[in-house]
């Protein structure tokens, strides 16, 4: 699911009741991935905006339990954006939320 255009345009609940209504199931979830406009495909792996990806994280981990979905799939951004691998192996390893919860970030 990617709802809108890298930020989600529909709330966990009407989501719910569309796949409800059709009798589907999530899942799989997009976290949400910035500014889609702009060009941004995550966040994850930009120094700087580790608030803005714990936030995505959370807000995914909402809709989650909301829906009955056990995994969400993190973007870490993109290199044009600043993007690193070790920006994002550290914010990654500091997420933690959702272990235990039954939730696997993939």
């Amino acid at each position: 699911m990617f709802p809108g255009d890298g930020a989600y345009i529909a709330s966990a609940d009407e989501v719910a009741q569309r796949l409800a209504s059709h009798k589907l199931e999530q899942v799989l979830l997009n976290a949400p991935a910035g500014d889609w406009g702009k060009g941004e495909r995550g966040l994850g792996g930009i120094s700087g905006r580790e608030a803005e990806f714990q936030q995505s994280i959370e807000t995914g981990l909402g809709y989650c339990e909301r829906l009955g979905c056990a995994r969400m799939h993190v973007m870490a951004g993109m290199t044009a954006h600043g993007a690193t691998e070790e920006v994002f192996a550290q914010v990654s390893l500091g997420v933690g939320v959702g272990v235990g919860f039954g939730f696997g970030l993939c």
